[in-house]
């Protein structure tokens, strides 16, 4: 005997209802294989593709991913108020970790991976990160949480993934971290073509020179800047990253990444 769940029709909803595989047209390729692998993460061998594509994420993991992006992103947000970005400097900052470690655990808790199966570029974000707040001071274990579920983003979200990646390929660890932030944040600018994108970059960015001021978060940042420098592409990131658009990567065109570029076959849902 079958059993359903009974489903209530459309129509008692005031808008469209939307699921994890729903919305807008994706772009998927055909598998060959899957490894596991201890120091490059998950691998995605694609049918005709000439690296393989770091990352396992799954439509139910992304829909819970935005979920708590768009709360972060609205956080973020309240920060461009004086009166919040004071309230931030007298607050307990553990707590505030706490917090997030919490609302994140509540929303993506079933897609956290192991430390062991992130790709390069996370891991070396979640140690820097990581390394940063411990040695400013913040609780050991709260600092890792953060920095660990910090990491899950960058893992899970290859758009901020590849940028990061961009920069980190751009940073030179022998300048002052502020200077350098701020070239970075031009460089950024020069490259971004999403001008919807863009202001929430330049906030996130330049919250972190507002906080490179403290000295203490000054000191720790350039002694552990060393690790920025294995979130860096690798071929494999390049390869991919040359079949995005809107951001001209590397300060290359899309035209310019396109020479001499093999693609796998691309088929789309939701067309």
């Amino acid at each position: 005997m079958e059993v359903q769940t009974p489903v209530p029709p459309d129509e008692l909803y005031v808008r469209e209802r939307r699921t994890a595989t729903t919305g807008e047209r994706a772009r998927v390729f055909l598998t060959d294989k899957v490894e596991a692998t201890l120091d490059k993460g998950i691998l995605f061998y694609h049918t005709g593709a000439t690296y393989p594509k770091k990352g396992w994420i799954t439509p139910e993991a992304i829909y819970a991913l935005n979920q708590f992006k768009r709360l972060f992103m609205e956080f973020l947000w309240w920060l461009s108020n004086p009166f919040f970005a004071l309230w931030l400097v007298f607050s307990n900052k553990t707590k505030l970790m706490q917090s997030f470690n919490n609302i994140f655990d509540k929303i993506y808790e079933t897609y956290v991976l192991k430390e062991a199966y992130l790709c390069p570029t996370a891991t070396h974000f979640y140690r820097f990160l990581a390394s940063f707040l411990v040695e400013c001071g913040y609780d050991n274990q709260t600092s890792h949480d953060f920095a660990f579920r910090l990491a899950q983003i960058v893992e899970a979200d290859d758009a901020y993934r590849y940028l990061i990646q961009d920069l980190a390929t751009e940073y030179d660890v022998k300048n002052s971290p502020r200077s350098e932030l701020k070239r970075l944040e031009g460089i950024y600018i020069q490259r971004e073509e999403r001008m919807g994108v863009l202001p929430k970059i330049r906030q996130m960015m330049r919250i972190v020179q507002v906080a490179l001021l403290v000295p203490k978060y000054k000191r720790a940042f350039k002694k552990h800047s060393h690790l920025i420098k294995g979130m860096a592409y690798d071929e494999a990131d390049w390869y991919w990253v040359c079949m995005r658009g809107e951001y001209n990567y590397g300060g290359k065109s899309w035209e310019d990444r396109q020479i001499g570029l093999v693609r796998p076959q691309a088929y789309y849902i939701n067309p």
